[in-house]
């Protein structure tokens, strides 16, 4: 007669642990081999794209945890990100920062020395945009402040007195940063707002 045996009861997730593997033979290398490797996969040739919706990163960043450690300052050290602004919109390089910032605290090796090269395809004019940017600019949420790469070349040509009305009111911003408060920074930029209101009346909307 054939004995019954009571099913084995299922640890709880949580208590799970992962399985033992053996050491993959590429941490048997030596560092500096495996950073030229982390090179060659992990900086782009060309800008890394960063939109509303985010950015590609490599696959290799989600391998394993050591990857992840050695690999990331890689990553975000080594590439040029790429932010298209929209009618001055900073956003995007905002939720970019915050993420190395996180990635920061988390202990991971990242300086927060990415360079965005911000294309303006033919912006509208947003002074509530603007004056958003310029204020992240002064309390160091974003990394940079105007900087028009070749894509935004013509509007230079068309709108050059734009182009420096808005440079002076970030170098404004970068000066006065730890010496004033904001409020103060705001109230004189409100006299380079003139200025592009007589450029362009829809300055003057907010």
């Amino acid at each position: 007669m054939a004995s019954s045996t009571a099913p084995t009861r299922e640890p709880p997730l949580s208590s799970l642990k992962p399985s033992s593997q053996d050491a993959s033979p590429f941490f048997s290398l030596p560092g500096e081999l495996r950073n030229r490797i982390y090179r060659l996969v992990l900086v782009e040739e060309h800008d890394v794209l960063v939109s509303h919706t985010g950015y590609t990163r490599s696959g290799l960043l989600g391998v394993c945890q050591q990857i992840v450690a050695e690999a990331t300052a890689i990553y975000y050290e080594e590439n040029i990100f790429q932010s298209v602004v929209t009618d001055y919109d900073s956003q995007v390089m905002y939720d970019l920062c915050r993420h190395l910032n996180a990635m920061k605290q988390r202990g991971l090796s990242v300086r927060i020395q990415a360079t965005f090269c911000l294309n303006s395809w033919s912006p509208t004019p947003n002074w509530k945009n603007l004056i958003t940017w310029i204020k992240r600019y002064f309390l160091r949420e974003v990394t940079c402040g105007m900087i028009w790469g070749p894509n935004a070349a013509h509007l230079f040509m068309r709108d050059e007195i734009t182009f420096y009305t808005i440079g002076a009111m970030f170098s404004t911003a970068k000066t006065l940063t730890d010496q004033v408060s904001w409020d103060t920074v705001e109230k004189a930029l409100e006299m380079n707002r003139q200025t592009l209101i007589h450029i362009d009346p829809a300055w003057r909307d907010d």
